[in-house]
């Protein structure tokens, strides 16, 4: 596995041509630039990556013989690129064509292409696409879309702005198994189409999401389903979303096929009707003004980590003292170093943050046992957006449990509106602490890095009977999926059985984890067996299941409350409608 590296004075002066003589296995290490009809296509497994911030992939034709300027055959994995005015004479042109393989797009951007990612029909591809920015692709003709998946095995697209479809739809995919969480989706001042279609239905989880239907919309459904046709294997879960139409008329869901979809603990404004077709729907909660629907940029390109050298001051008695003005020094991907003791071990404590921005970014300081380490630190990550930042405190520690504060210095609001700080959690020594923080005003959130237990072992054992290919499964864990689509390989009549592990964050209480058979047919003689299920060290024989067609099994159990571990180590600075302190 070599690296071949682009651009000025490198090894290949063109990205097509480094493609072009890469191996299985390769990373393609393209340096920072503009490349003009450098077409690319990928026939053997690859990683490409930017090196010294975007690299921009452009044509310069208003029409090119070309279907995409950059197409993937194989599995590869994209990272740092930006796609930009790709206009084929077919109208089909894409910043980047997927034909094949398990493919991963991640903090790229897609601007003025008729299509921005388009995967043809494959039944093997999968591709997921990771905090990247779709703007304004479209042919203005209502099939192109800024994201596209014919029938592909998945679809996953987390952490992304997709935005200002021209005369298009945001996201449309035709594949088995879709999953849209934690993204920006918004039409703005196009004249966009449905905000996400999904015409052959499948199985579809929508959630975490914030949607905008935009006043020019050519179409008043936020949520499109079933249009054309229904998989063998169709579910629908939308949850968690906040969806906001400056349009009359809108419709959260239109349903047009047989399935009976989830609508569960969304936040609406604006929105007619809730649901049309079979829908079971609660939770919703109707805002009486506006949410914000933030605008601005995603940035895409990988920040270097930055290293600010730190003496900490002589600790402080209770948590900070002062409020000086606030000067940035660190941003997304902070590394700041900590010495406390000649004695101590080294260790590293990995905070997460988000922001909800307004007129400007949260700006915050971070101390440890009362010393402050590094300078202000700004939030760039939006948190409506699924999007989380970090900030790594690495160096020496003393033995035993630490105090991390964290204290918002420009909140705007009055703790109930304006620029919000969110610490999403902490991990020391690679121990997820399971706290959280909300700041909605100034003050300072303390954690612990006492370990707490809270994340629950599960395994979901499963074999097959095989006929004419392997049995196919989707886990889910109270409705969200886990690992994606398995491959299920274990002979059922040979005795063997195959166990998926998942560690996952579960509060106390009832729980479902439910198997879904994906590609069954009566009469294939293909089967899936649910042997058994295994959460947190008990086994549950109960949980057994044939099914020799499409469909699901569900199993219901119980977690037990974890022992309080830390409950004395979270006070509150400032009145209590001003911060909110609670372990996930």
């Amino acid at each position: 596995m070599a690296t071949l590296t682009v651009g000025t004075g490198k090894q290949f002066a063109s990205i097509s041509a480094a493609v072009a003589a890469a191996k299985a296995g390769d990373t393609v290490a393209v340096s920072a630039g503009t490349y003009t009809d450098d077409f690319a296509t990928v026939r053997v497994k690859l990683n490409l990556v930017s090196v010294g911030g975007l690299v921009t992939m452009t044509s310069s034709a208003s029409t090119s013989p070309a279907k995409a300027l950059l197409t993937l055959t194989t599995d590869a994995t994209v990272d740092g690129f930006a796609f930009t005015n790709m206009r084929s004479a077919d109208g089909t042109g894409a910043g980047i064509l997927v034909q094949g393989g398990s493919v991963a797009i991640r903090r790229s951007l897609f601007t003025g292409n008729q299509n921005g990612v388009l995967a043809v029909a494959n039944a093997s591809t999968t591709v997921v696409i990771q905090q990247s920015e779709f703007a304004r692709n479209g042919n203005n003709d209502g099939f192109s879309a800024n994201v596209t998946a014919g029938a592909i095995r998945s679809l996953t697209v987390t952490g992304s702005y997709v935005h200002d479809a021209a005369g298009a739809t945001e996201i449309r995919s035709r594949a088995v198994a879709t999953v849209i969480t934690g993204n920006r989706i918004a039409d703005n001042a196009a004249t966009s189409g449905t905000s996400i279609d999904l015409p052959a239905a499948g199985a579809v989880t929508l959630q975490g999401n914030t949607i905008e239907k935009g006043a020019a919309a050519t179409s008043t459904a936020v949520i499109r389903y079933g249009s054309e046709s229904q998989q063998a294997v169709s579910t629908l879960a939308v949850s968690g979303n906040t969806v906001v139409s400056d349009r009359s008329g809108a419709v959260l869901l239109l349903n047009q096929s047989r399935v009976t979809a989830t609508v569960a603990s969304n936040t609406t404004w604006n929105v007619a009707t809730l649901a049309t077709g079979p829908a079971a729907a609660s939770g919703t909660v109707v805002a009486t003004a506006r949410p914000v629907v933030s605008t601005a940029a995603l940035v895409v390109a990988a920040p270097a980590a930055s290293v600010v050298p730190v003496t900490p001051a002589t600790p402080t008695t209770g948590v900070l003292l002062g409020s000086a003005a606030p000067t940035p020094t660190a941003t997304q991907g902070s590394t700041v170093a900590l010495v406390q003791s000649p004695l101590a071990q080294n260790g590293q404590i990995i905070l997460r943050v988000s922001e909800t921005a307004w007129h400007g970014d949260a700006q915050f300081n971070v101390f440890v046992d009362g010393a402050q380490v590094g300078g202000t630190m700004v939030a760039t990550a939006l948190h409506g957006a699924g999007q989380s930042q970090t900030v790594t405190l690495a160096g020496a520690f003393a033995p035993g449990a630490h105090t991390v504060a964290v204290k918002l210095l420009n909140s705007l609001g009055d703790g109930t509106a304006g620029r919000t700080l969110t610490v999403d959690g902490m991990t020391f020594n690679g121990q997820d602490t399971h706290q959280t923080a909300v700041l909605k005003a100034n003050g300072t959130a303390l954690l612990s890095t006492a370990p707490t237990t809270r994340a629950t072992a599960i395994t979901v054992n499963l074999s097959e009977k095989a006929a004419g290919g392997d049995a196919l499964a989707l886990i889910t864990i109270d409705g969200k999926v886990q690992g994606g689509i398995q491959t299920v390989t274990a002979s059922h009549s040979g005795g063997a059985t195959m166990g998926m592990n998942f560690l996952v964050d579960l509060a106390p209480g009832a729980h479902t984890a439910s198997v879904t058979f994906l590609n069954g047919a009566a009469g294939s003689g293909r089967s899936l067996y649910v042997d058994a299920i295994d959460v947190a060290g008990q086994h549950y024989a109960s949980a057994a299941a044939t099914l020799a067609t499409t469909g699901s099994s569900a199993f219901a159990f119980t977690v037990a409350p974890a022992p309080v571990a830390n409950g004395a180590l979270f006070p509150t600075v400032g009145a209590a409608a001003d911060l909110i302190v609670l372990p996930r």
